[in-house]
C-alpha cells in the first residue's frame, strides 16, 4: 500500500509546471480563503439572523476545526510519525518536486490537517443547507485543496484521504450534536404563512428548505480568480 501511495504521489507531483506551482500554492493557502469563510458566515446569518441557532452553528464549526486539527497534529501524527514527502529526512524527498517554501514546516504529515479541516467544514455546510450546488462546490473545494497538498509534495495521497475521512466523521458527529442541542434546548422559530397561520418549523429545517447558491458562486469565482492570478 505504501508503494502505491508513493507512486501516486510521484505521478501527481511529477506532472508540474510553473503555472500550476503558483496556482496550487494559492489554493493551498489559508488566508486566501477568508472571503469564502465570510460568505458562509453571511449566508448562515441571512438565514438565522442574530439568534442562538447561529451561535450554535458557529460553536459547532469552531469545535470541529479544533478537533480535526488537534486529532491530526497532536494525537495521530506523534503515533505514526510518517514523514512528509518533501522532508529532507525522507528517502523519497530527492524525487519530489518541491515548490519554493514548501520544504519548511513540521516533519510529520499523516494525516493532513488541511484535508481534515476542509472536509469537516464542507460536511457541516452540506448537512445544514442540504443544497445540491452548495454541497458540490464545498466538496469540490475540499478535494481540490487535498490535490494541491499532494501536488506540492507536502502530503502523500494516503495522508489526505485519511484526513478527509476524519474531517467528514468529525463534521457529521458535530452536526448531529448541534441539531440535538437546538431541538432539545432552543425554541422553534415560528413564521407566519400565507394564510396568517404559523408554521412550527425549526430554524434548522428552514435552512434546509430555503436553498440558494451564494456559497457555490463564491467557490467558483475564487477558483477562477486564482487561475487568472497564477498567470501573472
Amino acid at each position: 500500500m505504501g508503494a502505491i501511495d508513493q507512486e501516486v504521489l510521484l505521478y501527481i507531483n511529477g506532472n508540474y509546471n510553473p503555472y500550476f506551482d503558483v496556482l496550487m500554492s494559492l489554493i493551498s493557502g489559508k488566508l486566501v480563503w477568508l472571503p469564502l469563510y465570510l460568505i458562509i458566515l453571511y449566508e448562515f446569518y441571512r438565514r438565522m439572523k442574530f439568534s442562538k441557532h447561529l451561535l450554535v452553528f458557529l460553536i459547532t464549526v469552531g469545535i470541529t476545526f479544533f478537533l480535526t486539527d488537534f486529532c491530526c497534529s497532536q494525537i495521530i501524527r506523534p503515533v505514526f510519525m510518517r514523514l512528509r514527502p518533501v522532508c529532507i529526512d525522507n528517502p523519497v524527498h530527492s524525487l519530489v518536486h518541491a515548490v519554493e517554501g514548501y520544504r519548511e514546516g513540521k516533519a510529520y504529515g499523516f494525516p493532513s490537517c488541511h484535508a481534515s479541516n476542509t472536509f469537516g467544514l464542507a460536511t457541516i455546510v452540506w448537512l445544514y443547507l442540504r443544497d445540491r450546488w452548495t454541497s458540490i462546490a464545498m466538496f469540490s473545494w475540499a478535494i481540490i485543496m487535498c490535490y494541491s497538498r499532494v501536488y506540492l509534495g507536502v502530503h502523500y495521497p494516503g495522508d489526505v484521504a485519511v484526513g478527509a475521512l476524519l474531517g467528514f466523521f468529525i463534521g457529521a458527529i458535530m452536526y448531529a450534536i448541534s441539531i440535538f442541542v437546538q431541538f432539545k434546548y432552543l425554541k422553534p422559530k415560528f413564521d407566519v404563512d400565507a394564510e396568517g397561520g404559523h408554521n412550527d418549523k425549526s430554524t434548522t429545517r428552514q435552512i434546509a428548505e430555503s436553498a440558494s447558491h451564494p456559497i457555490a458562486y463564491a467557490v467558483v469565482v475564487m477558483f477562477a480568480a486564482m487561475a487568472v492570478v497564477a498567470i501573472f
